[in-house]
């Protein structure tokens, strides 16, 4: 999956992936307002409790076994349905629910 959507993004610098293909960065600037972050922190928060880390939020999120996880925290869709910005933007989120910014 991660080579596809790497050949249509054109960038293999784009993503951060571990060796697992997780992505943990998406190297798109993205600009959230107070509002957007303070949203994508609260929808993230029930993925950070599940999974108790930003790395195993991450690594949940993008597993399509974890589908009712996946529809409380992904309002936009399946992760690989989301646009790289939308990606960023998770995963800025889950760092803010991390630190406790929501």
């Amino acid at each position: 999956m991660r080579s596809k959507i790497l050949e249509e993004q054109g960038n293999p610098d784009l993503y951060d992936v571990t060796l697992d293909g997780i992505t943990t960065a998406v190297h798109v600037p993205i600009n959230p307002s107070p509002g957007e972050l303070a949203a994508a922190c609260d929808d993230v928060k029930t993925a950070l409790m599940a999974f108790g880390s930003v790395d195993g939020a991450l690594a949940g999120l993008q597993d399509t076994g974890w589908n009712h996880i996946l529809a409380i925290t992904l309002p936009d869709g399946p992760w690989t349905k989301q646009t790289p910005q939308q990606q960023a933007l998770v995963i800025e989120g889950l760092h803010a629910a991390a630190n406790g910014e929501c």
